[in-house]
């Protein structure tokens, strides 16, 4: 919804100041870029445990970051070179949602190429759950993952919503 609300406020700003041409050259640029291959090349959770900490002020207990290291092909097929600012992942296992990340690393894709943006999500020990246990004990989970790219246009970012795997 949010997506949507942003997108219109945009809309309606470049209506006032540039007319109904303006609008249309946008609505056609986010059909494009909807058509753009985007799809997941890996998925891996792994869980790294840290030592205790002994300082001045006291002894910090022992913690686990549970972290997914993800990669993003993003192809781009229609005829002009785009950038993309940000990318918003949300990772679901056995549909439950576990993490929610965003990466701002700037990714600049030319005409016919495919670029890889790699990110790393990491999952509060709180929404831990057996799946990811299962998952690395190799049995089957069921995972979802859904990403929104934020592609800069002249001045204007433009969001697009992609399932990037449903398991």
């Amino acid at each position: 919804m949010k997506v949507i609300t942003n997108l219109s406020i945009i809309i309606y700003i470049s209506l006032i100041i540039n007319g109904c041409a303006a609008v249309k050259q946008i609505e056609n640029t986010t059909k494009a870029i909807e058509t753009c291959k985007f799809t997941l090349q890996s998925i891996e959770p792994s869980i790294k445990t840290n030592k205790a900490k002994i300082s001045l002020s006291g002894i910090k207990g022992p913690s686990i970051d549970i972290v997914f290291d993800i990669n993003v092909n993003v192809t781009n097929t229609i005829d002009m070179d785009l950038s993309m600012n940000k990318l918003d992942l949300t990772v679901y296992v056995d549909n439950k949602l576990v993490a929610r990340s965003t990466t701002s690393k700037r990714l600049f894709i030319a005409v016919g190429q495919t670029e890889i943006l790699p990110a790393k999500v990491f999952v509060e020990p709180v929404n831990a759950t057996k799946s990811l246990v299962k998952k690395l004990k190799k049995k089957d989970v069921a995972y979802k993952v859904y990403g929104t790219f934020y592609f800069k246009i002249k001045k204007l970012e433009i969001p697009i919503t992609i399932k990037l795997l449903d398991e």
